[in-house]
């Protein structure tokens, strides 16, 4: 039998209790869900939860970071015009996000709320990484038809996407979240790309 190393168990840890809470978000609201509950279905101590994450909240963000991690790798095809993969991105972050699900998305504003950590504006972030990127290469090619600073195009475009998001959380009809994403996004953008 193979013998795994620390950092392979620590991995390995990890990761159930990100899979534990997945689990438990399909049965009961975040809000409800008590860090006892993820250990319980993890197979781990309470002690052992807090060695990896502080609390239930940075659990959700090391889900996000999950989620994120080749988000910045898109492939993008240089076929395609830019103002296009700008909207790509947008469509692609929010397929991150429906596949997280509303419950965690809820979780995650709340978080942000509470610590005003600002997680997507930050501007390491993936996706302010890739849109302030594509923003240049379309003021490159002579693109942009606004005079703001491109920093704060980008801002603002991420707080509008945002707001979709929020919408999408919020509704308590069902939506097609990508499609309508796409669809503003594309709008949005049209106000500031050629």
């Amino acid at each position: 039998m193979k013998k795994i190393s620390r950092k392979e168990q620590a991995l390995q840890t990890e990761q159930a209790i990100i899979q534990a809470l997945q689990l438990l978000v399909q049965t009961k609201p975040f809000q409800e869900i008590q860090i006892k509950d993820i250990c319980a279905e993890a197979g781990i101590s309470n002690g052992n939860f807090y060695h990896y994450f502080p609390n239930k909240n940075s659990l959700i963000i090391k889900l996000l970071q999950n989620y994120e991690k080749d988000f910045s790798s898109i492939v993008k095809d240089n076929t395609i015009p830019l103002k296009k993969q700008l909207i790509f991105i947008f469509t692609s972050y929010a397929e991150i996000v429906h596949d997280i699900g509303k419950d965690l998305v809820i979780g995650l504003h709340f978080y942000q709320l509470a610590t005003k950590h600002n997680v997507l504006l930050h501007h390491d972030h993936p996706l302010y990484f890739d849109v302030s990127n594509m923003l240049n290469l379309l003021l490159k090619q002579g693109d942009i038809l606004s005079e703001d600073p491109l920093e704060e195009i980008a801002n603002n475009m991420i707080i509008v996407f945002r707001g979709f998001i929020f919408a999408w959380v919020m509704s308590n009809k069902e939506y097609d979240l990508i499609e309508d994403i796409q669809k503003q996004m594309t709008r949005y953008i049209s106000l500031f790309v050629k």
